[in-house]
C-alpha cells in the first residue's frame, strides 16, 4: 500500500506571500510529495497568529506583525496553475457558513482547471474559527453546525453529479437547474476533518476519507472501529476510505537542530488547540531526526493511517526547503520505494 505525504503551504503569517506559496508547492511537487494543502479562514486575528501557527513558526510573529491569511480556494487556483502533478487540498474548509451553489461551482472549477487534482477536505469549523461571527449565518448550537454542514455537502453533491440538480432542505433549497462543468473526478474525493461522535458519523455518511488533528496512535485504535461501524451501517467499509493524519512536522539531521526549530512553536499548541497537553502535541507530531520520523510514521501506519498531511515548522523558506529535501531523501523512500 502506498503511503501519501502532503505539505501545508505558507498561507498565513509573515511568509504568506505569492512567491513563497508558489515555491513551496513547486518544491513539494519536484521532490515527490503527493499533495499540497491550505487551511481555510476568512477572519484571522493576532490571537490566531500566536496560538494557531499553521505555517511558519512562532518566532516570526512580532508585536507589530499584521495577521495575514490568504483565502483558500483562490490560493489553490494560483497553486494549480504553478504545478502539474500534485493534488491540491483544503485542510479543512468550514462548511456551515458556505453557500452550497457558489462553493460547488468554485470546487468543480478548481477540479476542472487542475485536471482532476482536487481533494475537498471539509469540516464544521474549529475552536478558533471566528468567521461565523462576521457572516450572515447565525448559529447558536454546535448541533446546527453539523446539520448545516450535512445540507451544504448534500446540495453540492447534487450539483456535482446530476444533470438537472435540485435540492430542498431545512436551510438550503434550489429549484431544478444545471451546473457544468462537473468535477473531473467522479467521485470528487471528500475528506472530513473532525473527531467527535457526530463528526465520525458525518465522515462515514458522506466522505471518502478522514483527516483529524492531534490524534496519537492509541486514539486511532479507539476511533477507527467507531468509523468502521458507522460505515457498515451504510453498507460501506474501510476499503477505499482514506485514513489521514494532519500533523506538525520537523525533521533535521541532529536532535539539537530538531529542538531548536520545534521547541517554541510546539509549546504554543496546548493553549491554542484541542490538544490535551504539550506532551500529546509532541506524541501526535512527526518531530525528530529521519530515523525518529520513520519510526513515528510506522506507528501510525500500524494503527491504520495511510496519508500524512504535514504542517512543517520553519523560520524561513530556506529552512522549509531543507526539511522537504531531507524528508524526501530519507523518509519517503522508506515507505514508497
Amino acid at each position: 500500500m502506498a503511503i501519501g505525504f502532503g505539505v501545508r503551504l505558507p498561507i498565513s503569517g509573515p511568509l504568506a506571500v505569492p512567491d513563497n506559496v508558489r515555491d513551496a508547492a513547486v518544491w513539494a511537487e519536484d521532490l515527490g510529495f503527493d499533495s499540497v494543502w491550505v487551511h481555510d479562514f476568512l477572519i484571522w486575528t493576532k490571537m490566531q497568529d500566536r496560538i494557531h501557527v499553521s505555517s511558519g513558526a512562532i518566532e516570526l510573529i512580532q508585536d507589530d506583525t499584521e495577521p495575514w491569511v490568504l483565502e483558500s480556494l483562490t490560493t489553490l487556483a494560483y497553486v494549480a496553475g504553478a504545478t502539474k502533478r500534485v493534488k491540491i487540498g483544503t485542510a479543512v474548509m468550514a462548511l456551515p457558513y458556505r453557500d452550497p451553489v457558489v462553493t460547488a461551482k468554485q470546487i468543480s472549477t478548481l477540479d476542472h482547471l487542475s485536471k482532476g487534482r482536487m481533494i475537498f477536505g471539509y469540516g464544521i469549523g474549529g475552536r478558533y474559527t471566528l468567521d461565523y461571527e462576521y457572516l450572515p449565518t447565525p448559529m447558536k448550537h454546535r448541533k446546527e453546525f453539523f446539520q448545516r454542514s450535512r445540507e451544504v455537502l448534500a446540495a453540492m453533491l447534487e450539483l456535482w453529479t446530476e444533470p438537472e440538480p435540485r435540492y430542498s432542505g431545512n436551510y438550503y433549497r434550489f429549484a431544478p437547474t444545471t451546473m457544468y462543468p462537473k468535477p473531473t473526478q467522479q467521485p470528487l474525493p471528500l475528506w472530513f476533518g473532525g473527531k467527535g461522535p457526530m463528526a465520525l458519523k458525518l465522515a462515514a455518511e458522506l466522505a471518502h476519507g478522514w483527516l483529524p488533528t492531534w490524534l496519537v496512535p492509541a486514539k486511532y485504535e479507539e476511533l477507527l472501529p467507531v468509523i468502521e461501524g458507522h460505515l457498515k451501517e451504510r453498507g460501506r467499509s474501510l476499503e477505499g476510505f482514506t485514513i489521514g493524519k494532519e500533523c506538525y512536522t520537523v525533521i533535521a539531521e541532529t536532535d539539537n537542530a530538531v529542538r531548536d526549530i520545534a521547541q517554541r512553536t510546539m509549546a504554543t499548541f496546548s493553549s491554542g488547540f484541542t490538544v490535551q497537553s504539550e506532551a500529546d502535541a509532541w506524541e501526535s507530531s512527526l518531530v525528530g531526526m529521519p530515523s525518529d520520523v520513520i519510526t513515528k510514521i510506522q506507528r501510525f501506519i500500524d494503527v491504520g493511517v495511510t496519508y500524512f498531511e504535514m504542517k512543517f515548522i520553519y523560520r524561513s523558506m530556506a529552512e522549509l526547503r531543507a526539511q522537504l529535501e531531507l524528508f524526501a531523501r530519507e523518509v519517503i523512500p522508506a515507505f514508497n520505494s
